[in-house]
């Protein structure tokens, strides 16, 4: 039988002598200038066995990953059984070294023994909801509805008032022959007021794309709608980010709940043409004389 080529791998925690360490004992690495071998892969028990102590760190000559279990003899499993449309689940434990996708005897606490096959999961841990909840969005590609009502309201008024007054005056007396008089008096004043005010309301529901999953399970969305009627067009595009508990039942989210929201809304047509000022009202206002 031709022996398994060698490969480095770096230990994740110590493993003595006469062990059998599992895939997830190691880790990839480079060769460094001198690898020691510390395991013997034993055909008839389907595993590997280390000849030696292993420390947590030190970078060994061992078989490729692929020759190690995933599971090691006793290690506690579950075993899964299909019943018609019902799935029983039963605690047992590994009678063997396994690798997933292979078969694997494993023993009940009764001490039966049965012949199974090894799987990771039985389910997509990213795609799998319980049987009572609904579908929501939660990977990249899924749609997700906005409901966006947005009011928005701003108000700002300044009032400026001054008053400034000045008075000169004088007499001239020379016994009584010269005796004038004069006076001269400035005053000014200033009101000025200013008012601004502006409200705007929109609702539109718009379906949009889960672009991104962030680290801590929020949700980047964006998406756009476009409506054309009677030659009125309508654009609408919105882009922001999600937390997972913000979406309802119904696969829905209101605008109010997206963080970082950037919402536009524009048009085009004889409507938004009829909004706009003439071509004097704007070269007055460029002007300044309105």
């Amino acid at each position: 039988m031709a022996a398994l080529p060698l490969v480095c791998m770096t230990a994740l925690a110590a493993i003595p002598a006469g062990a059998t360490p599992v895939r997830a004992d190691f880790a990839a690495a480079p060769c460094p200038a001198e690898a020691r071998a510390a395991l013997r892969y034993e055909p008839a028990g389907g595993g590997v066995r280390a000849v030696r102590d292993i420390a947590a760190g030190e970078t060994i000559a061992a078989p490729p990953a692929s020759a190690l279990p995933d599971v090691r003899a006793g290690e506690p499993l579950f075993l899964v059984a299909r019943v018609g449309t019902a799935l029983v689940e039963r605690a047992v434990t590994a009678a063997q070294p396994g690798r997933a996708g292979q078969p694997l005897f494993v023993r009940t606490p009764e001490g039966r023994v049965f012949a199974a096959a090894l799987a990771d999961d039985l389910y997509r841990q990213d795609n799998w909801a319980a049987l009572a909840s609904d579908r929501r969005a939660s990977a990249v590609g899924d749609i997700l509805t906005v409901i966006v009502l947005e009011n928005s309201t701003a108000a700002n008024s300044a009032q400026i008032g001054t008053r400034r007054g000045s008075r000169l005056s004088g007499d001239i007396s020379a016994g009584t022959a010269l005796n004038e008089s004069g006076s001269l008096g400035l005053s000014g004043q200033y009101d000025g007021t200013g008012q601004m005010s502006r409200s705007g309301r929109m609702v539109a529901q718009i379906s949009v794309r889960v672009d991104q999953v962030y680290p801590n399970g929020d949700l980047g969305i964006s998406g756009a709608q476009a409506l054309n009627i009677s030659g009125e067009r309508t654009n609408i595009r919105i882009r922001g980010r999600v937390r997972p508990t913000d979406i309802s039942g119904n696969n829905t989210v209101p605008s109010a709940r997206i963080a970082e929201a950037v919402i536009d809304y524009d048009g085009t047509g004889f409507v938004s043409r009829s909004a706009r000022p003439g071509l004097v009202q704007r070269i007055f206002r460029f002007l300044g004389l309105m």
